[in-house]
């Protein structure tokens, strides 16, 4: 996926080869454990670099985060006729679909109206969005695609009175999977109502990225209708892995739990709201 797109002028990594001609390897490396010398096989690649600022290293404005959504969308359009066997991974942790793995976690909630709320979320998403999945246009996503893994730059020429930065590449491809279009969107949707400013309203926020998204590529009557529940899928999603992170590594608590605070809130926030209105906030009007 990432040679494909670095072909068509993206500014993605790019795999090299390897002195053995291959783009990936099967090393095996030493290290010590306790005292033993524990031996352990690992698949190593080389990407290229990439020049720019990482997006979380700065605030992007309204108008950088419309790029980025401009980005997103033609990324999908580049990728349209795109497909390879390492994508269709329905089992994989993060995979938007995969709501039993987080139907197994729900125990570790930490009471029974929150585990009350994430059966809702799940449940509302099984019957608004995955009994709709041959109405929703699919193809390569991205999956995570945040501001800890775009690339930007300052703008120099013409930039307008609140935009400063372009977004300029896009990193780590290790959650990319074959999913509905729609998905990928709702994914960053969320994200970026969590890194919002203070000053900002974090769902007219993110909603730059989504009218920048769409002055390329416009939703679809279907699409709309699931996005919310995408946005509370993914939200529901995040908030339960890293409560069963938090049960199974008690050691990265503090970590694992530095962003968990305003992720609770927004999960409740968007639970509570009607579908509309935040469709409506999330377009500006």
């Amino acid at each position: 996926m990432m040679t494909f797109l670095s072909t068509r002028d993206f500014h993605v990594p790019r795999p090299e080869q390897n002195r053995w001609g291959n783009i990936m390897s099967l090393v095996n490396f030493e290290r010590k454990e306790n005292g033993t010398t524990v031996s352990t096989d690992h698949n190593v690649r080389l990407l290229t670099y990439l020049s720019g600022i990482l997006g979380s290293d700065v605030t992007l404005d309204p108008a950088s985060l419309y790029g980025a959504g401009v980005y997103m969308a033609r990324l999908h359009q580049a990728l349209k006729n795109f497909d390879h066997p390492g994508l269709h991974r329905p089992n994989f942790k993060w995979n938007l679909r995969n709501t039993s793995v987080v139907g197994e976690y729900l125990h570790v909630l930490g009471s029974i109206e929150d585990q009350k709320m994430a059966h809702k979320v799940l449940d509302l998403f099984a019957d608004k969005v995955l009994s709709r999945m041959e109405d929703l246009q699919q193809g390569p996503t991205h999956a995570d695609f945040g501001s800890g893994n775009i690339l930007v730059k300052e703008k120099t020429t013409n930039p307008g009175p609140e935009e400063r930065y372009q977004i300029c590449g896009v990193l780590d491809f290790g959650d990319a999977i074959w999913n509905p279009l729609v998905f990928d969107v709702a994914i960053s949707l969320l994200f970026y109502m969590l890194t919002a400013p203070d000053h900002e309203d974090p769902t007219v926020y993110s909603g730059h990225f989504l009218r920048g998204y769409e002055s390329v590529r416009p939703l679809t009557t279907a699409e709309w209708d699931v996005l919310y529940h995408c946005v509370v899928e993914r939200a529901c999603q995040l908030y339960v892995l890293n409560e069963r992170a938090v049960s199974v590594e008690p050691d990265r608590e503090a970590h694992i739990r530095q962003d968990c605070e305003r992720l609770y809130e927004t999960l409740k926030y968007l639970v509570e709201s009607p579908k509309a209105e935040i469709d409506k906030q999330m377009l500006g009007r």
